[in-house]
């Protein structure tokens, strides 16, 4: 009976501190969300940004003296465009005061933090570090999004696999790196950071070398000759000092089209690379197969001429240097 007793007293005590937070509220009123009604905006304040309020707001599109309905879509709609920003880390919107018609709006934000400055956490020599900024496009100030920390790995990977380096692993990574240098005066402590460092370290590996480089399909043409049509990408061999053997994708991707083009030069106008695979024995070495489909070749039949009225066409097949009979050959064509 003590227990029951006991436990109809907690239950009043909690029953009249939610009693009271109803009452009074967070904000000292409250607002009835069950049936929508429209407010005319006071005022809107901002807080926990730097940026100014003005422009928030009317990127939010709830500027001083606008109607919005609430419950509604204005408020979930402001959020979402301030989201899409991609400036804030953190995005909330309280209302703060109601006098008749008119609701007074704070919007709640934590600015993202921007880029302090950015260096080499190792893996990388000098020039290759500079090189490797410029195509990452970063400066002091920039916003430290997702996005931004993705693109750095993948660009860095990017950079170091053209060079050749297949097996390259790259850590991306935000740092607190105090400013040593500029100091308060009689104060040894360092400033403290405007933002944190951007802090790329790279395991290179080995260079990765082609050691082999097939073909099926090919019976129109030995197939040295298409290893001699491509310039850049080329086997592992010995006897050949002058030009490596590493892999670059931009290269290998012009090659292809070299290859293909001796055999339009030839006449084979379908010639196509079917498929082309590109894959690791080790660490250390690759092989490259290439498929092809030659389709049939093509000859020169007739050649007529219209509209020449001040050259014969006997003439005119002089200059053109083109016979019946002839390999159709594209770029001669032209």
């Amino acid at each position: 009976m003590r227990l029951f007793i006991i436990l109809i007293l907690l239950l009043n005590v909690f029953l009249n501190v939610g009693k009271l937070h109803a009452q009074t509220g967070k904000l000292g009123f409250e607002l009835d969300m069950s049936k929508p009604r429209e407010y005319t905006i006071g005022d809107v304040k901002c807080e926990g940004t730097i940026l100014d309020c003005d422009a928030i707001a009317v990127l939010a599109d709830l500027t001083k003296g606008k109607k919005i309905k609430i419950p509604g879509e204005d408020i979930p709609k402001a959020i979402k465009k301030l989201w899409e920003q991609k400036y804030f880390s953190y995005v909330a919107i309280d209302a703060t005061g109601v006098e008749g018609e008119f609701i007074f709006l704070t919007i709640r934000l934590k600015d993202r933090q921007r880029i302090g400055g950015y260096k080499s956490g190792g893996g990388m020599r000098k020039k290759e570090f500079e090189n490797l900024t410029e195509s990452l496009d970063l400066y002091k100030g920039k916003l430290i999004t997702e996005d931004l920390m993705y693109n750095v790995r993948r660009i860095t990977k990017d950079f170091f696999v053209e060079k050749g380096f297949h097996n390259v692993k790259v850590e991306a990574s935000l740092q607190e790196i105090y400013d040593t240098i500029r100091k308060r005066p009689k104060d040894p402590k360092p400033l403290p950071p405007v933002g944190p460092y951007v802090v790329i370290k790279v395991n290179k590996g080995p260079k990765v070398k082609i050691d082999n480089i097939t073909f099926e399909g090919v019976t129109k043409f030995k197939k040295g000759q298409l290893y001699r049509a491509m310039k850049e990408t080329k086997r592992r061999k010995w006897w050949r000092f002058w030009k490596t053997s590493k892999f670059k994708e931009s290269e290998y991707k012009s090659d292809k089209e070299k290859i293909l083009d001796k055999y339009y030069n030839k006449g084979f106008r379908d010639a196509y690379i079917v498929s082309d695979s590109v894959y690791d024995i080790s660490q250390k070495y690759m092989r490259i197969h290439i498929k092809i489909d030659e389709g049939h070749q093509y000859y020169f039949r007739n050649i007529s001429w219209i509209g020449n009225s001040k050259y014969r066409s006997g003439q005119l097949d002089t200059a053109l240097g083109i016979k019946k009979g002839d390999v159709y050959n594209q770029a001669e064509l032209e």
